[in-house]
């Protein structure tokens, strides 16, 4: 492993986030106490976007009902205590946060995963 980056999050319940364009091509995410709703849009979905900071930001939320995202195809997944996640590179993801919650946000690239990220 070249990069490895986690991160500690302390989610209360109600919490949201925007949908974001994964930008990193091993990702996980690790619930360790609580409930979320994560909503995973595959790449091939066309979803209005602006740049924030390097990363690509949806522009309308699935949370918000939004009319723009109503033709959109996208999974719906209920993460419970105790189960990972992996986000694939190049989909959009976002989360609500269902009861308090303790999860851990890891990126991680290998010497493999750097070459085809420049490959995809």
């Amino acid at each position: 492993t070249l990069v490895k980056k986690y991160n500690i999050l302390n989610l209360n319940q109600g919490r949201k986030t925007t949908l974001i364009k994964e930008k990193n091509t091993r990702h996980l995410l690790a619930l360790l106490e609580g409930n979320i709703t994560l909503y995973l849009f595959n790449n091939e979905q066309k979803i209005e976007y602006e740049m924030q900071n390097g990363t690509a930001v949806g522009k309308y939320q699935p949370f918000d009902n939004s009319e723009e995202l109503k033709e959109t195809k996208y999974m719906e997944i209920k993460i419970h205590g105790e189960q990972i996640l992996y986000i694939p590179y190049g989909w959009w993801y976002c989360y609500r946060v269902d009861s308090d919650s303790l999860l851990l946000d890891i990126n991680s690239e290998t010497i493999f995963s750097l070459v085809l990220r420049f490959l995809l």
